[in-house]
C-alpha cells in the first residue's frame, strides 16, 4: 500500500489507510492501532513537501470532516479539518467574513487541516500567520478519549501548541477561528527594476498592508503585489485573473516544450523564464481579501503543473538588509549552478511578509517583523534536491533567526536533525512540556520517524 504526496516527492508505505466517518471510529481505529502497538498519522490533501504524514503505521484519511458553520454574532466560525482552502473562502464570502491573514493561496483543493497543522502563514506585515487565528479545537487522543480545548478554559500556552502541532496532539475533528467582517483591497501587480526594488523593499513592506515580491530567475525586473484595505467597490470577483486569451495559448502550446527542455535541455532555461515573466499581466483592481490571491499567475502555474517547493523563514531586521542578503545568496547559488550547465530553480524564487506567530512551533515565533523566503520549480528537476540543500544552509548560517517552514520540502537541509534542532532551540523542548501536561499521546502514537528523530522521541 503506498501513499504519495501530490507533488511525488514524498512516499509512504502504511500499513492500512483509515478512512472515518464518525468520531467513533476515529476511537476504534486508535484502540486497534494501541493495541498492535502502531503509530498513526493523518493526510490532508497531500499538498505539503515535507516528510511529516509516511508511516509504516496507519494513515488515516479525514474526508468526512468537512463541516463548515459560523456563530450566531459571526465571530467564530467551525470547520472539520477536510475543508479545502476553495470551500472556506466561499463559505466566508457568502456570510461576510474573513481571515484577514489572507487564506487564498492558489492552491485551492489544499486541505485546511494540514494548512493549521504545519503554520501556513498568509500575509500581512501587521498580521500573525493564519493559524494564530484558532481559539478551539476538538480532537481525538492517543486513549481514544474526546477532548475539546478552548482559548479561553485553557489558556495561550495549550492553544499555541495546538494551532501549528505537526498532528502529534491526536487526531483533530474540528477548528474554531476567530474571523472579522469581510473587507475589499485595492491590489496592484507590475514588473519592477530587481535592485530598486530591493533597494526599497522597507518601504514598500512597511507602507502597505500586504506586499509580495517574486522573481523569476535571469530576469532584470521583479514581478511586485501590494494590496492595502479600501471602502472601495470590488472591481474583480473570483480567484482567477481576467481573460487573455493570447497568453492562455502561450502558456498552452509553450507548456510541453517548456517542461521538456527543464528535463532534456535546461540551456533554454533562462530563455524560458524571461518569456514566461513577460507574460504576466499588471493588475490594478479591487477585491474582497478573501479574492485576493497571492499573485495569482503563482496560482495558474499550480493550478497546471506539480511544482515542488522549499521556505525558510527569518526575521527582518531594521534596515531589511537581511531580506536582500537572502535574495543575494539564492541568486548567488543559481549562478553557481549556472555555470555548471545547470539551472535546478526554473519557477520563482518569492518573498512574503507576515508580523509573526504565537504557535510554539511556528517559524515566526518570537519575531518582531518576519520574512517567508521560498524557492519553486518544477517536481521533475534535476538537482533540485542538492541546490535546495544549498541554499537552505546558506540561508539558515547566514539569515537571522532564519527557521525552516514545515509545509515545505525541509527535507534537504543538509544534517537535517541537527540543523533544524539548533534553529528552533528551546521550542522543541516548550512544545513537548506543554503536549506531556495535555496528556493527549503518552503512547508517542502520533509521530512519524521524521518527527521522533527530530524531537528525540523514541523509535519505533
Amino acid at each position: 500500500m503506498i501513499w504519495q504526496n501530490w507533488a511525488g516527492n514524498v512516499t509512504g508505505a502504511p500499513s492500512a489507510i483509515e478512512v472515518p466517518e464518525t468520531r467513533e471510529a476515529i476511537v476504534a481505529l486508535i484502540a486497534r492501532a494501541r493495541a498492535a502497538k502502531q503509530r498513526v498519522r493523518v493526510a490532508g490533501s497531500g499538498h505539503s513537501w515535507g516528510p511529516l504524514v509516511p508511516t509504516d503505521g496507519v494513515l488515516v484519511r479525514m474526508t468526512q470532516f468537512a463541516e463548515l458553520s459560523l456563530s450566531a454574532d459571526k465571530t467564530i466560525l467551525t470547520l472539520g479539518p477536510a475543508v479545502t482552502v476553495d470551500q472556506l473562502a466561499a463559505f466566508m464570502i457568502e456570510h461576510g467574513v474573513c481571515v484577514p491573514s489572507s487564506v487564498g493561496i492558489g492552491l485551492g483543493e489544499a486541505t485546511m487541516g494540514g494548512v493549521f497543522s504545519t503554520g501556513c502563514h498568509g500575509s500581512g506585515i501587521a498580521l500573525p500567520s493564519v493559524s494564530d487565528w484558532i481559539v478551539g479545537v476538538e480532537l481525538v487522543t492517543s486513549n481514544g478519549d474526546v477532548r475539546e480545548f478552548s482559548l479561553k478554559r485553557d489558556g495561550a500556552e495549550v492553544m499555541n501548541a495546538l494551532r501549528l502541532s505537526l498532528g502529534m496532539l491526536g487526531i483533530v475533528t474540528r477548528y474554531h477561528i476567530q474571523v472579522q467582517p469581510m473587507f475589499n483591497v485595492h491590489v496592484v501587480e507590475s514588473e519592477a527594476p530587481v535592485h530598486e526594488t530591493l533597494a526599497g523593499v522597507k518601504a514598500l513592506v512597511l507602507e502597505n498592508d500586504y506586499a509580495e515580491v517574486s522573481w523569476m530567475p535571469f530576469n532584470d525586473g521583479i514581478w511586485v503585489q501590494k494590496a492595502n484595505r479600501t471602502t472601495r467597490p470590488a472591481t474583480r470577483h473570483g480567484f482567477t485573473p481576467p481573460p487573455n486569451a493570447f497568453r492562455d495559448k502561450l502558456y498552452e502550446l509553450g507548456s510541453a516544450l517548456a517542461l521538456d527542455a527543464i528535463e532534456t535541455n535546461p540551456a533554454l532555461i533562462p530563455d524560458i523564464l524571461r518569456a514566461s515573466f513577460q507574460m504576466l499581466d499588471p493588475g490594478d483592481y479591487v477585491s474582497s481579501i478573501t479574492h485576493y490571491i497571492h499573485n495569482a499567475d503563482y496560482g495558474f502555474f499550480l493550478d497546471r503543473y506539480k511544482l515542488i517547493d522549499t521556505e525558510v523563514a527569518f526575521e527582518i531586521d531594521e534596515s531589511f538588509d537581511a531580506v536582500r542578503r537572502a535574495f543575494a545568496i539564492a541568486a548567488r547559488k543559481i549562478d553557481e549552478w549556472k555555470a555548471r550547465g545547470q539551472y535546478p530553480l526554473n519557477v520563482t524564487l518569492g518573498f512574503r511578509f507576515i508580523k509573526n506567530s504565537d504557535a510554539l512551533l511556528s517559524s515566526c515565533h518570537g519575531n518582531q517583523r518576519s520574512c517567508l523566503a521560498e524557492i519553486f520549480s518544477y517536481h521533475k528537476t534535476p538537482f533540485f534536491a542538492e541546490f535546495a540543500g544549498e541554499v537552505f544552509s546558506a540561508w539558515l548560517d547566514e539569515l537571522p533567526r532564519a527557521r525552516v517552514h514545515w509545509a515545505k520540502a525541509f527535507q534537504y537541509v543538509p544534517d537535517m536533525v541537527t540543523r533544524l534542532r539548533a534553529a528552533f532551540g528551546r521550542q522543541f523542548d516548550d512544545f513537548l512540556a506543554v503536549r506531556e501536561r495535555m496528556n493527549v499521546d503518552p503512547h508517542d502514537m502520533f509521530v512519524n520517524e521524521t518527527l521522533a528523530a527530530l524531537f528525540g522521541l523514541p523509535a519505533r
